[in-house]
């Protein structure tokens, strides 16, 4: 979390659409956050989903799927359109992108500036790693196949987007985004934000056997992604959490030719001066392959704040693995 001020949304369950222009000859409809008052909907006419109501705004990732709720809630035309565009692009993907991070290390806010990108999809913890494994906390479904793990994806970016990015009861939804949706023909890079989980697992795999054992594990998961891995390492200082992942990270490029890795320093980013971070966010956008105009780069840099970091760090504290 960043302990940024959440955005406010109206009540309505209308979802605006909005054409705008781009390169592709087809529509493209941008999404504006439903936020609560679509889950109220539901929750005042279907007493099953009221589990849901306790958990939303500790993370979007525990709503069910958006087919399960758009017939629902008027969404039902644009949840369509979208989930048809996406069967159009996995000959697009590229580059799967993954963090590896500590807790309050910030990289809830850069998963969601990824996300807002028109080229890239980015689930907000769909914990894909740990599922794969089959030890994931969010249940004891595992993730065998591609088309499983990109599908997870896809549901998670999507619904987040709909329902508004909560993650710790903040709403990271970034402003004029492209959150959960994307170009047509146009995505590039598809990946997963669950930074303390994935360090975790490779710290487990690491300590139970080898060193080893651990890039063996992760080259069969690269194999399966079929795509060059990035990873983003995120971090406050280069502290004995940071050099323990750089630690991972760099056993898992040195054994697996396709990985390579970015550090993301959010003291740059919250913190430096305009130009180191406009830069910080340039090398991102190089690291990933995907081009970043000025728009996207005022975009990005425009959720950057300080204060607010440096508070949220101070009450919070750093450095365990958990998310």
């Amino acid at each position: 979390s960043n302990g940024r001020e959440q955005p406010q949304f109206s009540n309505t369950t209308d979802v605006l659409k909005t054409q705008v222009m781009t390169n592709s000859s087809e529509p493209v409809f941008r999404i504006t956050p439903l936020g609560p008052a679509c889950l109220s909907h539901i929750h005042s006419q279907d007493k099953v989903d009221k589990k849901y109501s306790s958990k939303f705004h500790r993370s979007c990732k525990f709503l069910p799927p958006p087919t399960e709720i758009a017939s629902r809630c008027p969404t039902d035309e644009l949840e369509k359109h979208i989930m048809d565009s996406y069967s159009h692009e996995e000959d697009n993907l590229q580059r799967y992108v993954m963090f590896v991070a500590s807790a309050h290390s910030g990289h809830s806010l850069v998963g969601s500036l990824l996300d807002s990108h028109p080229m890239m999809l980015v689930a907000n913890e769909a914990d894909i790693f740990s599922k794969y494994l089959g030890n994931s906390e969010m249940g004891p479904q595992p993730l065998h196949t591609r088309d499983e793990m990109f599908d997870e994806i896809f549901s998670n970016s999507v619904k987040c987007a709909l329902f508004s990015r909560y993650q710790h009861d903040y709403n990271y939804t970034i402003p004029n985004g492209w959150g959960g949706h994307w170009i047509p023909g146009k995505l590039t890079v598809i990946g997963d934000k669950k930074g303390g989980s994935t360090r975790q697992k490779l710290k487990q795999l690491a300590k139970e056997e080898s060193n080893e054992h651990m890039v063996s594990v992760f080259r069969d998961f690269q194999e399966i992604i079929g795509l060059p891995i990035r990873i983003i390492n995120v971090f406050w200082d280069r502290d004995a959490v940071y050099r323990g992942s750089d630690r991972f990270i760099q056993t898992l490029k040195d054994g697996i030719p396709s990985v390579s890795s970015f550090d993301w320093d959010n003291g740059v980013y919250t913190c430096g001066d305009e130009a180191s971070r406009r830069a910080l966010l340039r090398n991102a956008c190089d690291f990933l392959g995907v081009p970043c105009d000025s728009s996207v780069i005022d975009m990005w840099s425009s959720m950057a704040s300080c204060k607010a970091a440096t508070k949220h760090v101070s009450v919070s504290g750093q450095g365990s693995d958990s998310d």
